[in-house]
């Protein structure tokens, strides 16, 4: 099989094909670096199990209610208002979602309801951001996230889209963010609130990575700087606190108009997310001690700087050194390999697959990745080592056709 005919294989089911290739890879005795997906790979806090475990035992395991249990919105309610600062009224501002993805699939629904809508999505963008929209009858337009720039959001660009199409009615915004690593500062989420109050948005907060942030900053939720009740806030149980496979998160909002068609949603798709996995939830926002955070952010660091430098020194990439999330993100130099035009990204994350190390091509990110790669650095510190060291191995050979 040619480069170019593995590369339309991969293709076809993006990171998860990579996945498996680096899984067929390893099973041959390849030393893999698993640096391709963003799945954090320390535990769930103990007092997590416990707690389902206690569930169970306590036969905790029926039908709950449709937004979700009323302790774990109390808990949920009572974070988001006192740590976020999220202008809420009570826990009837937070429906239970199975998953942030779940979240924003919801919310998605919600919005464009029926009526063929268009949300402002950033690119580049986690793949299922813009998915989610088309599944739910709506059109993504793309705007520009230029993590580059001190101010990756172009209030300019987005004044633009607005004024060209009145068939928007959201923006999607997610910060720290996938895949870039780059937080949004004070003054740009300000800049935004005020973009969508003027133009009527709903604003959709992607805070899926709120924990996993860098170097003393600070998060800081859209919602904590304005009571504007067109502000949808979406926490995710998956990074902070290592519970990707439980799925569990949250939307939070003040708008009566989502709150109503998105219990509607919820129960109408899942019914109710799994009560186990809620009890383990409310311990988790309850019980987690400090240290578990403090803990995974000392060693995402760890790997944040040991992947950064292993970049820095690879002779083809511009890297972007990450604000949060656990992903490093690189611009492909037009030094390597000049001769392809398209896929770039595609091209060289079958390079590194060959060497052993996993990456995303940035292709699968929206056409603002477009020539770049990211890597992943939520896998054991190990592997990050291991991929930061082979990093500057890539080669600038020509590959077979």
């Amino acid at each position: 099989m040619t480069d170019k005919e593995l590369i339309e294989k991969l293709k076809v089911g993006g990171i998860v094909s990579i996945r498996d290739y680096l899984l067929e890879q390893q099973a041959k005795g390849l030393k893999i670096a698993r640096t391709e997906s963003g799945d954090p790979s320390f535990a769930i806090p103990d007092n997590v199990k416990k707690a389902m475990n206690k569930a169970l035992a306590e036969n905790k395991t029926h039908y709950t209610a449709g937004a979700g249990v009323a302790e774990l919105r109390e808990a949920i309610y009572q974070r988001a208002t006192q740590y976020n600062r999220l202008h809420l009224n009570s826990f009837s501002n937070v429906i239970i979602t199975n998953g942030a993805m779940n979240a924003l699939f919801a919310v998605f629904h919600a919005v464009v309801d029926n009526k063929g809508y268009k949300i402002l999505v950033p690119t580049p963008t986690w793949t299922e951001t813009a998915i989610n929209v088309s599944e739910v009858g709506g059109t993504p337009v793309y705007y520009t996230f230029n993590p580059f720039s001190d101010t990756p959001i172009d209030l300019n660009e987005l004044e633009k889209l607005v004024q060209a199409d009145s068939d928007i009615k959201a923006i999607v915004v997610n910060s720290p963010h996938n895949p870039t690593g780059k937080a949004l500062s004070l003054d740009n989420l300000k800049a935004l609130i005020a973009f969508s109050q003027v133009h009527n948005l709903y604003l959709i907060s992607d805070e899926a990575y709120e924990q996993v942030i860098f170097d003393g900053m600070k998060h800081v939720s859209s919602a904590s700087l304005s009571d504007y009740d067109k502000i949808v806030t979406i926490f995710s149980f998956s990074k902070s606190y290592a519970m990707s496979g439980i799925r569990l998160g949250a939307i939070c909002t003040t708008n009566q108009f989502i709150l109503k068609k998105v219990a509607k949603i919820v129960r109408c798709t899942i019914n109710g997310v799994s009560s186990v996995t809620q009890w383990g939830g409310v311990s988790a926002i309850l019980d987690t001690p400090q240290d578990y955070f403090d803990t995974n952010l000392a060693e995402y660091t760890v790997r944040r700087n040991a992947i950064y430098e292993g970049a820095l020194q690879a002779e083809h990439l511009i890297p972007v050194k990450p604000e949060g999330t656990f992903y490093l993100w690189c611009k492909i130099k037009d030094s390597w390999r000049p001769d392809i035009t398209v896929d770039r990204g595609w091209y060289m994350t079958l390079e590194y697959l060959k060497l052993g190390v996993g990456s995303a091509p940035g292709e699968v990110f929206g056409p603002g990745g477009t020539n770049h790669i990211r890597f992943s650095f939520s896998c054991s510190t190990e592997d990050v080592k291991l991929a930061a060291g082979l990093l500057k191995e890539l080669k600038s050979n020509i590959l077979n056709a």
